[in-house]
């Protein structure tokens, strides 16, 4: 058996959950990841017979991905802002969109310091610690600290942290709970955002394979994580200091009428690269 038969079987098996597209990229990023090849060698190696150890390890990997699974727990690796991620069933992957959200602050920052020289940094909902790590890797000058209810996933960030040698303080914490009890100049979140009722449109590798603890919010109440950082950041951050969030774009009109009365100015709103509303950028 060639390795584009194995290719075939992928868009197969996979094609109630994934477009032929989509299938077949994630066969190419399971195969490069485990043959440690890259792209060229990816596309040179389709015409070459796989051994039985890959077979095998092919479709039990397969046997997953058609129940669900996110390629990115089968190798346990995510890429993000051109760094690789450990992640597991404790944490959230990381998207692109939050990328973008990361560039902005990266962005924002830069106009005052280009290694983050006298900045602090506080990421609450750390998850993997993905944003954290990635703005202590760029600003290395900057203390940057990170927040999380979830021990679990703290300790997938910390070891992202040790991975890059980025010294990140940890904290274990609810935010909805919460007094930083210091001055920061940053504060920048991706929490929760997606209401109960919206369960049914998230696609299964989502809904039945990462954490609800890092998803979900009461309809009641979606913006309950935004107001209880929103407040931290009233007390807290340090005047002129920015403000970021990740956002839920049904909401977006509803935060941003929040962040300019509790005396936010620059309330600032961005679309991601499907033209959602996605970011937030407010300023004390």
């Amino acid at each position: 058996m060639k390795i584009r038969d194995l290719q075939q079987e992928y868009i197969r098996q996979l094609s109630n959950l994934y477009a032929r597209d989509e299938a077949a990229t994630i066969f190419a990023e399971f195969t490069m990841h485990h043959l440690r090849l890259d792209r060229g060698g990816y596309l040179l190696a389709l015409g070459s017979h796989a051994d039985a150890d890959f077979i095998d390890l092919a479709r039990r990997a397969l046997t997953r991905l058609a129940g669900g699974s996110p390629l990115q727990q089968l190798t346990g690796q995510a890429h993000f802002y051109g760094l690789e991620f450990t992640v597991n069933e404790h944490v959230l992957i990381p998207r692109p969109e939050t990328e973008e959200l990361v560039d902005w602050a990266i962005k924002t920052v830069a106009e005052k310091t280009q290694d983050g020289s006298g900045l602090s940094v506080m990421d609450f909902c750390t998850g993997s610690g993905c944003i954290a790590v990635v703005l202590k890797h760029k600003l290395p000058a900057a203390a940057v600290s990170a927040l999380d209810i979830s021990e679990a996933a703290l300790k997938v960030a910390r070891g992202n942290a040790s991975r890059y040698q980025t010294n990140i303080r940890f904290l274990c914490a609810d935010v909805l709970a919460y007094e930083t009890g210091q001055p920061f100049d940053v504060m920048i979140s991706n929490p929760p955002y997606i209401p109960d009722a919206d369960r049914s449109s998230l696609h299964i590798n989502v809904l039945m394979h990462e954490p609800e603890l890092a998803l979900f919010v009461p309809d009641n109440d979606a913006l309950v994580f935004y107001k209880a950082i929103a407040a931290i950041a009233a007390q807290d951050l340090k005047k002129g200091g920015y403000l970021f969030f990740e956002i839920n774009p049904d909401y977006s009109g509803e935060l941003l009428e929040h962040l300019t009365l509790s005396g936010f100015s620059h309330v600032e709103l961005r679309q991601d690269m499907h033209g959602k509303d996605r970011m937030i950028r407010a300023r004390k």
